[in-house]
């Protein structure tokens, strides 16, 4: 991302990307990496503005609040910016024949662990095979599958 963003500093997809590493590795290394978090917040936000309708950078933010949710009720309640990077993927593979672009299956299954969170299994399953559908092999949604069918 740094590369990307030193060529194109407005890049929107490469600010989210980074934005979301940052966030990362400031949950990881809090003390090593102090205010990363809030400058991370402020790039998301940047990002979105430049690229509202980027189904990537919606995912990156949806993931971003996600893993920013303090608990269980609150993760529950994201369902809505999933949602939109979820059609935001479906709107640009419209007329198109090709494999979709990365996140597609991402996004699906972050409904996949929002409606999880809320408790509600049959939607989760439901998100998650449209995300399996986009990428038969994705290891972590088939796991998630196992996880639901098992639980």
């Amino acid at each position: 991302a740094d590369t990307a963003l030193a060529v194109r500093p407005t890049d929107a997809e490469a600010l989210a990307l980074q934005s979301w590493c940052k966030d990362l590795r400031s949950r990881s290394r809090a003390v090593a990496v102090p205010f990363a978090r809030s400058r991370s917040r402020g790039q998301m936000q940047r990002a979105l503005h430049l690229a509202p309708k980027d189904p990537r950078v919606q995912l990156l933010a949806a993931q971003f609040s996600y893993a920013g949710a303090q608990s269980t009720r609150e993760r529950a309640q994201l369902l809505a910016p999933f949602q939109s990077a979820v059609a935001a993927f479906e709107q640009e593979r419209q007329g198109l024949e090709h494999v979709p672009a990365w996140g597609a299956a991402e996004a699906g299954q972050g409904r996949v662990r929002v409606y999880l969170d809320r408790g509600d299994a049959i939607a989760a399953r439901a998100a998650l095979e449209h995300a399996l559908l986009l990428m038969p092999d994705y290891k972590s949604a088939h796991r998630l599958l196992q996880r639901i069918l098992t639980g």
